[in-house]
């Protein structure tokens, strides 16, 4: 369904007035306008004097404006909340592949199964496993250190 703008309707609302001379035309638009653009446009609010073409029209002049600054404001919540939410993943990962990394190094090979398993830890576990790597003295022990925090997930 294609959306109805409000430049749209506020175009029909400045051509349109009862005084064109008829009425029944009136009526039937008034009644489109109430029951089908204002419920599909989402409005929920009660409009003042909405049995006519000119409550709605004074409604929408009323509000417009806030309207369009709650609607800027949740998007802008959203897209706060999402660009967040994407840069910790986006963190994570980093620090999973700088793990990676640094094993790979330090000991040549990485067992199976253990870059799945370091993919599976919080940021703070992954920081403390880098801190670590060049502390164990074998892949054996960083394996068991891993473990360890594995099971502290759980």
């Amino acid at each position: 369904m294609e959306k109805v703008g409000w430049k749209k309707i506020k175009i029909l609302f400045s051509d349109f007035y009862p005084s064109t001379g008829n009425s029944g035309l009136y009526v039937k638009f008034n009644t489109w306008l109430l029951d089908v653009i204002i419920k599909r446009a989402g409005i929920v609010d009660k409009i003042p004097d909405a049995t006519n073409f000119m409550g709605v029209k004074t409604m929408l002049a009323e509000r417009a404006a806030q309207w369009k600054n709650e609607y800027i404001q949740a998007g802008v919540l959203k897209g706060i909340a999402e660009g967040r939410a994407e840069g910790r993943t986006e963190g994570l990962a980093d620090l999973c592949d700088t793990l990676s990394s640094i094993l790979e190094d330090r000991f040549r090979t990485i067992p199976d199964g253990i870059t799945a398993n370091i993919s599976k830890l919080d940021g703070s576990s992954l920081n403390e496993l880098i801190r670590s790597v060049y502390r164990v003295k074998d892949m054996p022990e960083f394996v068991a250190l891993l473990n360890t925090k594995l099971d502290a997930k759980k």
